[in-house]
């Protein structure tokens, strides 16, 4: 099963990858802007900006990006592991849409200033929203807020702790943890490489290497100058059997239930063991993102693929790697890559918009570079726009039976929310069906608009022509 898999999943990912780049570049290569040009892509239903990475390639030496007004974007290449790429900071894209940005000679003239720089000095990161320090095995000892006035990390503890346990279970290795592989831990704090490979303006990357047993675990640690989250962008070479690998983050906050996201919603589980049935629920499932808040401060811990959790009182704890041995001897063994953040934040998850940060993390700024001849579209442009409070577009596709246009939203914030839908072009009808595309049922439209209501942890489904 996972020989055919593998073989599957790769040609899943090489068309799926081949199939995006053809669309991105014959959107790019449509915009009516002359020369060279840099079109970013939001696939998100909420305006965004940040940092998007290009490829290196030599059209790119001796030039700048520039805004259509000539403002210079802040731009750095860089070079990791051997790849060379450029890195460039993008003001706010429109939601699902694009905007267009010119590649020019050089013309001197200086990058704009980062409002609040970040910078790493003797083992601290400081930044407008952070004092972050760390000790000699690159593990943060405290993390500051400085706009809540409040430090996160508990007093003699240790955050981004990487922790391997003995895993054992008494039946079905690849599928179940019991709850004694805590009795038999060990330390993953060998510390054996560290680099400073990004100091400022607009972020600070430091680079670790740990050796554990068998396995290597190399680790970028990324705080921005823009924004509250903190990365920890991970590559292993695992090659260890019955091990357990997580991450362990020790919070300042106190609350007797955490919130796991869901697909299309989220859940509230107890941080305690009072019961038998509270006991039961030491690994907890979740998707993109799982919170631990009191009233007015709480923090979040993001992945982009993780999926195995446990909070226990104050401790928010992330699986990585499982590594069983039975039915397949070699389960997990091999290269590893993912990405967890820790998101501290103001109010409550609702408030700070986790669920927000949670799928940009996993749905990155797109770019493509063109320089073909001028087309017919507009150097920005969106798709449609969405008016909501608490609703996400989760899904744009085609209708699986004709030539409609399918989209389906859901309330994440155990709301009612009204929501608005405006599309570039006239509608010829709007209908809502099922999550199988079937019982189609008119919707009232105006013009290129339609409206609708969403109650709490609600999907509908439409589909416009």
């Amino acid at each position: 099963v996972y020989e055919d898999s593998e073989e599957e999943f790769a040609e899943l990912f090489q068309s799926g990858e081949k199939y995006l780049k053809n669309a991105l570049d014959a959107v790019a290569c449509q915009v009516a802007l002359d020369g060279e040009k840099l079109v970013v892509f939001n696939s998100l239903s909420w305006d965004r900006g940040g940092i998007v990475t290009l490829p290196w390639r030599k059209e790119f030496t001796d030039k700048g990006f520039y805004t259509e007004n000539g403002t210079r974007l802040l731009s750095k290449v860089v070079e990791y592991d051997g790849i060379k790429s450029v890195d460039i900071q993008v003001p706010s894209i429109p939601a699902l849409g694009y905007k267009t940005f010119i590649v020019r000679p050089d013309d001197g003239s200086p990058f704009p200033e980062v409002a609040h720089e970040v910078r790493f000095k003797d083992g601290v990161i400081e930044s407008k929203y952070y004092r972050i320090q760390l000790n000699e095995q690159g593990q943060i000892t405290s993390l500051y807020d400085k706009e809540a006035q409040r430090e996160v990390i508990p007093e003699g503890k240790i955050a981004n702790l990487l922790q391997a346990f003995e895993d054992r279970p008494m039946s079905f290795d690849a599928w179940d943890i019991d709850i004694y592989y805590r009795e038999k831990e060990y330390p993953v704090d060998n510390l054996v490489k560290w680099d400073v490979l990004e100091n400022g303006p607009d972020r600070v990357v430091l680079a670790f290497q740990w050796k554990f047993s068998d396995s290597v675990i190399n680790q970028k640690m990324i705080v921005y100058a823009h924004h509250r989250r903190i990365d920890f962008k991970t590559d292993v070479d695992w090659n260890e059997r019955q091990i357990l690998l997580k991450v362990a983050f020790p919070v300042d906050v106190r609350s007797t239930k955490a919130t796991y996201e869901i697909q299309f919603g989220n859940v509230a589980r107890p941080t305690h063991w009072n019961t038998s049935w509270d006991y039961a629920k030491f690994e907890t499932v979740a998707q993109k993102w799982v919170d631990l808040s009191e009233q007015d401060y709480g923090v979040s811990l993001l992945n982009d693929c993780k999926y195995g959790h446990d909070i226990k009182d104050n401790i928010m704890r992330l699986t990585l790697i499982k590594s069983g041995i039975d039915p397949d001897p070699h389960a997990d063994q091999g290269h590893h890559q993912f990405t967890y953040s820790l998101f501290p934040h103001k109010g409550d998850w609702f408030a700070a918009q986790t669920t927000q940060a949670a799928y940009e993390l996993n749905y990155e700024l797109l770019a493509v570079y063109s320089n073909n001849p001028v087309g017919k579209l507009p150097a920005e442009g969106r798709l449609l726009t969405v008016d909501s409070t608490s609703t996400i577009l989760d899904t744009v596709k085609k209708s699986e039976d004709g030539t409609e246009l399918v989209l389906r939203f859901y309330e994440f914030g155990n709301r009612r929310d009204s929501v608005r839908v405006s599309l570039p072009e006239t509608l010829q009808s709007v209908k809502e069906c099922n999550l199988m595309e079937v019982d189609d049922r008119p919707v009232e439209f105006h013009e290129n608009t339609f409206s609708f209501e969403l109650k709490p942890y609600e999907i509908r489904t439409f589909k416009i022509k």
